[in-house]
């Protein structure tokens, strides 16, 4: 009887506490939704001179104190009424906003990332490919699609009504700026206030590898990080994106540690299916990083994905060669590592997250002299060893000996643009002295020099066109992001020297971000093949929102087409497929090179 009764009160506190963390997340998810309408679609005077980053902190402080959506609403109220006056907050499917006697009205226009993005400073003023402005336009000019209220539902029986078209407004009066500045002062006091508590050295040591960070400041940067990427990443389904908010609302309330947070932005970021996608932490320089759990130490180890496997790439470690494949870390085999490193790899596609992983095996391996590996070698039994670590939390990056240009056998020519010691000034020597060539072999199979695409002007008696690069315009949240966007297609110059030389390229499933470009170019514009795997499927400019004191998120802020279409997630296919094989790379063999020599003596 007594076993009844305590199985009864057990069942019954995790029926309340259930329904309190439902009820914590369905209310933070009202103040996520609520406060992206505001900062992006509310061109108020006051919204452009307000702290962003400290409401947010504050204003998820306040609804964590929420007991019922009456005081949901409240606090709601409380927050973002005198920030906008010209929304309304209530259990109304279908307010009417009031009818306000103005002639002008007025609205953002944001090109790109807008308000958030970061544009460095060795960014030229000139390229701006990210900024908003807010348009004014007489009454009776207003696009229907601007103008019109819309009627949101943030929580269940709660809405929001709004326009992104508001009252012109004129300069506060006196008394209207000291309510501003109050309210202002007020936040920004208080998210002081408490980021003196986060980064006390005092709490590092406390929790060791995992300070204290309550859920509150987990919540605003959740609530900061998702709206960007809400509206701005122009690659997200965003129905998907609103039930994943759910997941991560989810992890930030139920801890009050700092690592945690992070894992969660990292998790948020590889769910973004974005190459260029990176959760980032502006502590990294203030806090030891111990408190984000990153080794201090790294092995001299680099490793990728061959066939399926992990492979030792590159190796300053005597007892692991280039071309062992790793079998377990730690006692832990590799199937299960990689099921964790997949939660936070990131890439556009399955194949490029799974490269991501495939290359951060080793992250995690510290100064411990008990760290093993347990290797596979061609027709020997599997060999455990004892990693040695240098201090440094980069992994080591792979060296290539090699000339960047060089003359291959049967004349044919090879430029690898992806060399560190890569010169424009010599590549462009190198072709003329060279023009008579059987063919060029430009290996793109890493990151290029930014500008070595220009070399692909010796190939062709006309103008080439780049890949076409759309800037997404974002008016409304109720409009596609590419409703009025602006794109631009790069021309390359035709060269006073030209050559006949067949022009191949070396791709790789590793290849993102510009050499996409380089690549796109030679497919679009037909002026020689490609030999290799397919790339990742990530271009176009990056977004940067990191402005903020503790984390920030990077992501692709522009549309990448090929003849009108989207390479994202499908990236530039090649016109002969190969990859390289570990049997290959243990005896020393470049097959995708090999390849291209093959084609070029094939071919006259």
């Amino acid at each position: 009887m007594i076993f009844k009764k305590i199985s009864i009160i057990i069942l019954f506190s995790f029926f309340i506490c259930s329904n309190i963390v439902s009820q914590n997340i369905e209310y933070s998810k009202a103040l996520a939704k609520t406060y992206g309408i505001i900062r992006y679609f509310q061109p108020t005077k006051t919204s452009q001179q307000l702290d962003w980053e400290s409401l947010a902190i504050y204003s998820a402080y306040e609804i964590s104190k929420a007991k019922t959506k009456q005081e949901l609403v409240g606090a709601l109220q409380q927050v973002f009424y005198p920030i906008s006056p010209y929304i309304i907050i209530d259990f109304i499917p279908n307010t009417v906003l009031p009818a306000y006697q103005k002639k002008n009205f007025s609205y953002y226009k944001h090109t790109g990332a807008g308000l958030d993005a970061y544009i460095p400073n060795n960014v030229p003023k000139e390229y701006k490919p990210y900024f908003s402005e807010i348009i004014t336009k007489n009454v009776d000019s207003l696009d229907k699609n601007l103008s019109q209220t819309i009627h949101q539902e943030i929580a269940e029986g709660i809405f929001l009504h709004y326009s992104v078209c508001i009252p012109t407004e004129k300069e506060p009066t006196k008394e209207g700026k000291k309510v501003f500045e109050t309210f202002n002062k007020k936040i920004k006091t208080f998210h002081k206030k408490e980021f003196r508590k986060v980064a006390k050295i005092k709490h590092i040591r406390k929790y060791k590898r995992n300070p204290f960070f309550p859920s509150f400041y987990q919540v605003g940067y959740v609530v900061q990080l998702w709206n960007i990427a809400y509206y701005f990443n122009p690659y997200l389904d965003k129905k998907v994106w609103e039930i994943a908010l759910e997941k991560y609302l989810k992890t930030a309330l139920a801890s009050e540690y700092l690592l945690n947070h992070y894992e969660n932005l990292q998790i948020m970021a590889s769910d973004m299916n974005d190459s260029h996608a990176r959760a980032i932490s502006s502590m990294l320089t203030t806090m030891p990083l111990v408190a984000f759990g990153i080794s201090k130490s790294s092995p001299l180890i680099y490793t990728k994905l061959v066939e399926g496997k992990i492979m030792v790439d590159v190796s300053e470690d005597k007892f692991v060669k280039k071309g062992d494949v790793i079998k377990q870390i730690n006692g832990k085999t590799i199937d299960e590592l990689t099921n964790q490193k997949l939660m936070y790899a990131v890439g556009a596609s399955q194949k490029a997250k799974m490269n991501n992983a495939g290359s951060r095996f080793l992250e995690e391996i510290s100064a411990r002299a008990t760290d093993t590996l347990t290797i596979g070698r061609f027709n020997q039994q599997d060999t455990t060893v004892i990693l040695k670590t240098q201090k440094n939390i980069f992994l080591l990056k792979p060296k290539n000996e090699q000339p960047f240009i060089k003359n291959l056998n049967n004349n044919i020519c090879y430029i690898d643009v992806c060399d560190r010691r890569f010169s424009m000034e010599k590549a462009k020597a190198f072709i003329i002295a060279n023009k008579d060539a059987k063919g060029f072999i430009f290996d793109v199979r890493s990151y290029p020099n930014f500008s070595s695409d220009e070399l692909l002007a010796f190939f062709s008696t006309k103008p080439l066109e780049g890949l076409e690069m759309v800037t997404p315009v974002i008016t409304s949240p109720m409009l596609a992001n590419d409703t009025l966007s602006t794109t631009e297609t790069a021309i390359y110059k035709v060269e006073s020297i030209q050559s006949k030389a067949k022009v191949v390229c070396l791709s790789s499933s590793y290849t993102y971000s510009y050499p996409e470009t380089w690549l796109g170019t030679v497919k679009k514009n037909k002026i020689g093949i490609i030999i290799g795997e397919a790339t990742a499927g990530t271009n176009g400019d990056v977004v940067m929102v990191n402005n903020t004191k503790i984390f920030g998120l990077w992501f692709t802020g522009l549309i990448v087409k090929m003849n009108g279409q989207r390479t994202h997630g499908i990236g530039i296919l090649p016109d002969i497929e190969i990859s390289p094989t570990i049997d290959g790379i243990r005896k020393g063999k470049d097959e995708v090179l090999e390849r291209a020599i093959e084609y070029l003596n094939n071919n006259k």
